[in-house]
Order: structure tokens, then C-alpha cells, then sequence
């Protein structure tokens, strides 16, 4: 019978080892991509035409939940007509005709204003987070899935990517090995998250690959 069941005192856990010990030597690389990472900040600025003293900071590189609505459309909002002009479909008999023109203005209402220049953004962030920046990773795939159904949530969504990168220009990836090969072993573990794409439940799964 385990001690919480009976009642008994459980007895302190023993402190585990360090990871790895600070006064063994051990050859470091560091990645350091900082350069780059303003270039991805600078570009979109100039892509999109905004001032780059105005991007600002963000703490994630995600929006918050609460704040981060499931992107599930089910009818979009009528587009408005101009008056006085007839619509081309005008007096097209019921049908196909306006089955293709309901389709029409549903893809105009769900286009963000940065659906143009996302490719070249995302394209750009994408060697920086599979080079050095594993904390992009996550952001820029999920975005790079929507380029062709652009919405005006993914353009919040890489704003807010970009003011991430913005105040993190200065991180970088450092990796060592300061165990012998004796004392090395390779660990692969793969998962993946509960219908964590809003816009069809998908499922996302990724692995992670260390020493």
C-alpha cells in the first residue's frame, strides 16, 4: 500500500545528480543569428509598411487563449453591394450562379491584409527557427499551413510572431557534449497535441531528438 493511501508520511525525495557538471570543460557552440533575426523584423516592416520603432515586444510568440478564438466560419458576413450598380449575377437564375458567388464573398471577408506578403515573411522565419530558434518553430508552422486561406486571424497571429522575434533578437542556441561517448545515448520521443488546430481539430505532431 502506497504511503498516501495509508496515511504515513511519504520520506523526502532524494536530490537527483546535476545535469551537467560547471567545472568540466566541454566544447560549446553557439549559434548566433542575431543579424538575421532584425532581418526577419525589418522585412516584414518593409513588406507590410509598417514602422519598425512601432512593432513593439510580445513575452510568446502566441496570442493568448483567451484572446485567440476558434477560427471556424461557419457562413461569412454579407459583402456589401455599391448601390445603384446591379450585381453581375443580377437575374442569373437560381442555382450554381449564386452557389459561386455566395463562395466568392465568403473568400473575400476571410482574406487578411497580409495574405500577400505572408509566404515571403513565413519563408524567411522558417530557416532562422530550423537553423537556431526552436521557440519559432511551433508559430511559423502553424501560420505556413494557412497561406492559402489567409484570414484576418493569422494576420494577428504573425504580428504578434514578429514582435516576439523583435524582442529576441539576441537569443541564440548554445549546445555542448561534455560526457564521452561511452556516456552517450540517443532519445527520440514523439507526441502530438488534441485538436490543437482551431480551424479543422486537427491534431499536430512533432518529435524531439537528444542526446
Amino acid at each position: 500500500m502506497s504511503s498516501e493511501l495509508s496515511g504515513t508520511a511519504s520520506p523526502a525525495p532524494a536530490l537527483g545528480a546535476r545535469v551537467y557538471d560547471h567545472n568540466k570543460p566541454a566544447q560549446v557552440v553557439s549559434y548566433n543569428l542575431e543579424r538575421f533575426a532584425q532581418d526577419c523584423v525589418n522585412a516584414f516592416c518593409e513588406l507590410s509598411g509598417n514602422a519598425k520603432n512601432r512593432v513593439g515586444t510580445a513575452p510568446t510568440p502566441f496570442l493568448e487563449e483567451a484572446n485567440d478564438p476558434a477560427a471556424i466560419f461557419e457562413g461569412a458576413p454579407p459583402t456589401p453591394k455599391a448601390k445603384g450598380k446591379p450585381s453581375a449575377l443580377a437575374g442569373a437564375p437560381k442555382g450554381k450562379a449564386n452557389e459561386s458567388s455566395e463562395l466568392s464573398e465568403t473568400v473575400v471577408a476571410c482574406t487578411g491584409a497580409l495574405s500577400k506578403i505572408a509566404c515571403k515573411v513565413l519563408m524567411k522565419i522558417m530557416y532562422i527557427a530550423r537553423f537556431a530558434r526552436p521557440d519559432l518553430l511551433r508559430a511559423v508552422g502553424v501560420l505556413s499551413t494557412m497561406i492559402t486561406k489567409w484570414d484576418t486571424l493569422c494576420d494577428r497571429k504573425l504580428f504578434r510572431l514578429i514582435k516576439y522575434i523583435n524582442g529576441t533578437t539576441q537569443w541564440r542556441q548554445i549546445g555542448f557534449v561534455g560526457d564521452g561517448p561511452d556516456d552517450v545515448s540517443l532519445g527520440l520521443f514523439s507526441d502530438a497535441d488534441f485538436a490543437g488546430d482551431k480551424s479543422g481539430q486537427r491534431s499536430t505532431s512533432g518529435v524531439f531528438l537528444a542526446l
